[in-house]
């Protein structure tokens, strides 16, 4: 837990770590409710006692002569720290423990007045000094084994104050720096204890809060401690705050919000409580993307950061705020210092960034970048990446010498050097924090903080005035953000409003469902590391399809759309039968895409499939299976060429726009039509489908993100525009044609909450659209 250092009390429901060692610098407060029936307290260090006395009415005196608590001011104490209820004889070791208040702060900040005591307080201190000593001596043998080290104490080894600092002596060439990082956020601006969804403790319910970690209120207190007394040093002592990327996506608050919430909580970190400038620095992840280059744009203009990334292209005519704002590096001349960013080209095919926006070859631009900031004369030299453990780890050996530290993401990595039990919670370990890197006699530290804001990454470094790093000073960890942490009350503030909306809305219900609705191959959860089980019929994918295409036909029929379609990677969770909340709906598809139209010819649209089928197009890998609605489709297995068996397209029907319901559909209503086919080898009747045309063109209706090239099932050649899209992805600039997707204003979760209200209670939808047997 870290100290209230607004010099308030602190809440009564902190807790509080049994004692772990005892130096000069600690104190412990004890009560003496003996003193004429007032509330007072001894207080007992190595060194001293004070006597912190109450009385009503009197406050902190801001001239630092005494500090005394008034009666509401106690109370709000409880039991923090001291042993209530003492009285004559010896002091309970077992009771003592840490105040981790704002009193044991000011004490340990030696922000009171030492006053003189009675001869029983002295006999009592004496007495409390031995009991201290024996516990300190009792601990110590056991607490490499015992008692694993509380994560505020870790954090306070990174707590230096300035005479610690100047201790460090540096040389007029030398710079201390310490660099505090984040990564992978995603919009998880409250606490979590739900590891594999990182979903809201408060939002779901949750009974242990002691098992919530994260959260940006405790994520700012964190970051003031971190930083405080840096302003008050030479300019050779410094700190920045940097984050590497994927602020956007993942959870109730994107989700709601967009980038709203997040964006709101992230603009102030960016400053201390005196509202002196701090250094806070982001490269792009991939998911910042997701909304389109104009959302972006606006995001970044609301938030008011540096944002760098050196191989990001942008095409300046066509996106001249974007281009003004991301630079490839930024300087900061006080500590002859320059961050570099990177992001990952795969953000071209897993995001939406339009014709308009590339990503150059990772290892040329962040080479271009040294060089330019060497001819600056600046040689302390950080990159900020977006690329994945690994890749910065190869990374560091491949760029050209200059680069001291990579500050990553993207991959959630957690990096550990330590032991601690507490601190390693359930995450695997991926490496050391931080990995040292060789990279010909140049070395290179490699840094990350897992994601969500459940870690926070700390490194102390100390430039040699080459660029290099000072070995002996080099320090760090990643801290894990508990619940021992003390919220951040306006990041607070902020949080609860945007929860107080989402709160009335998550239990809304929205439909039913008769039976489990699966993934493929009847999973109910997305198979992570064998994506090869979605390739199959989706009761889930068929049921968003079909809401795609109830909506257009009834809502647009003059849109004329004849099929639709969505990937696989856009359902994360089946529905189990029964009740079907929002939050259901939520948890089972986490974005809520736009939907677009576009037209296609016959060719293409078979081409698309057969490559879809056997993973790729070109070598080019296609990173999702497909579902779809008035569409059936079949394969066979192909085995030349290679021991490796591809899926190969057979045939592929398309229903008729006039047909009526099959002759498996023997109900009008739509509920009945939805209804389970189990012998999905029941023929169909072959009047109401015909054969795909190769020449004729389609009207197709997907999520926007599929159109513009996401998982890279379509590619440029899969359509021809009228006119560009700026927010496309498409990369086709070619202007003779008519076709361009274009959205239809309204959202894949709105389009399924009415498809639900249509159809109050809907059965699974298994009828044999595609598969290895035939169609008919």
């Amino acid at each position: 837990m870290l100290p209230n250092n607004n010099n308030e009390p602190s809440n009564t429901n902190s807790n509080i770590y049994a004692s772990q060692h005892i130096d000069e610098n600690d104190y412990f407060v004890v009560d003496n409710p003996s003193f004429n029936n007032r509330n007072s307290y001894d207080v007992v260090s190595a060194n001293s006692y004070f006597d912190v006395d109450s009385a009503s009415g009197r406050n902190y005196d801001s001239n630092l002569a005494s500090f005394e608590y008034d009666n509401y001011e106690l109370s709000e104490f409880g039991n923090n720290g001291r042993y209530s209820g003492y009285s004559d004889g010896p002091l309970p070791t077992a009771d003592l423990q840490f105040d981790n208040s704002a009193l044991y702060w000011n004490l340990k900040n030696k922000k009171f007045y030492t006053r003189s005591g009675s001869l029983y307080k002295i006999i009592f201190g004496a007495l409390f000094l031995i009991v201290s000593f024996i516990l300190y001596t009792a601990i110590s043998n056991n607490n490499s084994t015992q008692n694993p080290q509380p994560i505020n104490t870790e954090l306070d080894a990174f707590r230096y104050n300035v005479d610690q600092l100047k201790k460090i002596k540096l040389s007029e060439q030398e710079t201390f720096l310490r660099i505090i990082h984040t990564n992978d956020i995603h919009s998880k601006i409250d606490s979590f204890s739900d590891f594999s969804e990182g979903l809201s403790c408060v939002l779901s319910n949750s009974k242990n809060i002691s098992a919530c970690f994260g959260g940006m209120a405790r994520l700012k207190t964190a970051i003031d401690v971190l930083k405080e007394n840096f302003t008050e040093l030479s300019q050779n002592y410094g700190s920045v705050l940097l984050d590497a990327g994927d602020q956007f996506q993942g959870g109730y608050y994107f989700n709601f919000f967009g980038p709203q919430a997040i964006g709101e909580i992230v603009k102030s970190f960016g400053y201390d409580a005196m509202q002196i400038p701090h250094y806070l620095i982001q490269t792009l992840g991939n998911h910042e993307f997701d909304e389109g280059p104009s959302v972006l744009k606006d995001y970044l203009e609301n938030i008011n950061i540096t944002v760098v990334s050196s191989n990001l292209y942008i095409q300046k005519d066509k996106h001249p705020e974007l281009f003004n704002m991301i630079k490839p590096f930024k300087v900061i001349k006080k500590y002859n210092l320059g961050i570099i960013g990177v992001s990952t080209k795969t953000t071209k095919y897993s995001s939406s960034t339009g014709p308009y926006i590339d990503f150059f070859d990772n290892i040329a631009s962040i080479n271009e970048s040294i060089e330019k900031l060497h001819t600056l004369g600046i040689k302390n030299i950080i990159l900020l990446s977006h690329l994945g453990y690994d890749v910065d780890v190869n990374l560091a050996t491949q760029i050209n010498q200059g680069v001291s530290v990579v500050i990553g993401g993207h991959t959630h990595s957690f990096l550990y050097s330590g032991n601690d039990t507490q601190s390693i919670g359930e995450s695997e370990i991926k490496g050391e924090y931080p990995t040292v890197i060789d990279n010909k006699g140049w070395k290179t530290y490699v840094v990350q903080a897992k994601a969500w804001g459940e870690y926070i990454g700390i490194l102390d470094i100390v430039f040699d005035g080459n660029g290099k790093l000072v070995e002996k000073y080099t320090k760090g960890s990643p801290i894990r953000i508990s619940p021992q942490f003390k919220e951040d009350v306006p990041t607070k503030k902020k949080i609860e409003k945007y929860q107080n909306v989402i709160s009335e809305k998550l239990n809304t219900e929205i439909g039913k469902v008769s039976g489990e609705v699966t993934l493929a191959n009847k999973l109910m959860e997305y198979p992570h590391n064998n994506k090869n089980l979605l390739r199959g019929e989706s009761p889930m994918g068929n049921l968003v399809t079909s809401a795609i295409s109830d909506y257009l036909d009834n809502k647009n029929p003059s849109l004329n759309v004849d099929f639709s379609l969505v990937n696989s990677g856009l359902v994360k969770k089946g529905f189990n039968s029964g009740p079907i909340l929002v939050k259901d709906l939520l948890s089972s598809i986490p974005y809520n895409n736009t939907i677009s139209y576009i037209d296609i010819k016959g060719s293409a649209f078979h081409e698309v499939l057969d490559s879809v089928l056997r993973g790729h197009r070109n070598k080019d890998p296609i990173y999702s299976f497909v579902y779809l609605d008035n569409v059936r489709f079949n394969w066979t297995v192909s085995t030349e060429g290679s021991n490796n068996k591809e899926l190969v397209l057979d045939k592929v029907y398309i229903k008729k726009k006039s047909s009526s319901l099959s002759d498996t559909d023997t109900d009008t209503n739509l509920t009945s039509k939805l209804r389970r086919v189990e012998n999905t080898k029941k023929k169909i009747n072959l009047s109401d489908w015909e054969l795909l045309d190769l020449n004729k063109v389609y009207r197709l209706a997907s999520i926007t993100f599929i159109l513009e090239g996401g998982d890279q099932i379509f590619v440029k050649n899969s359509f021809e525009y009228l006119q560009p899209n700026p927010d496309s992805n498409s990369n086709n600039n070619t202007t003779q044609h008519t076709d361009i997707p274009v959205p239809v204003n309204e959202t894949l979760y709105s389009m399924i909450e009415m498809y639900f209200k249509k159809n109050p209670e809907i059965l699974p939808i298994a009828d044999g659209r595609c598969g290895s047997d035939p169609l008919f």
